[in-house]
């Protein structure tokens, strides 16, 4: 006697359906965020990348600081501030350090080049 399998159409959407709503789910609460980000290239007078620059910025506010070194392209990122005012300082031996204030907000990446 040959087993047959009757294939639950109902029960299969629905199963469906939950994987749908659990994916959709997942990517809104991932797209949901609440800090900010800092990020731009340090050069030098000429225009050329200056790597292992130190990049601090202190959240005006709270006093919390956050570290970066630019990479070989001059590029740094602060990831995960949170929103608020920041005060950011750049520096490197042999070069003229610099400081901006950056406001910070949900979401937003703040481009800052120095």
């Amino acid at each position: 006697m040959k087993h047959c399998h009757i294939f639950n159409f109902t029960r299969f959407s629905r199963a469906v359906a939950v994987l749908i709503a659990l994916v959709s789910l997942a990517g809104v609460s991932a797209a949901q965020t609440t800090t900010g980000t800092i990020r731009g290239t340090v050069t030098g007078a000429g225009g050329a990348p200056i790597a292992s620059a130190q990049v601090v910025a202190r959240n005006v506010s709270t006093g919390a600081t956050r570290n970066a070194l630019s990479n070989d392209a001059g590029a740094y990122a602060l990831v995960g501030l949170t929103p608020g005012t920041y005060d950011v300082n750049v520096r490197r031996i042999g070069s003229t350090p610099q400081s901006r204030t950056i406001v910070v907000q949900i979401g937003a990446t703040q481009v800052q080049d120095f």
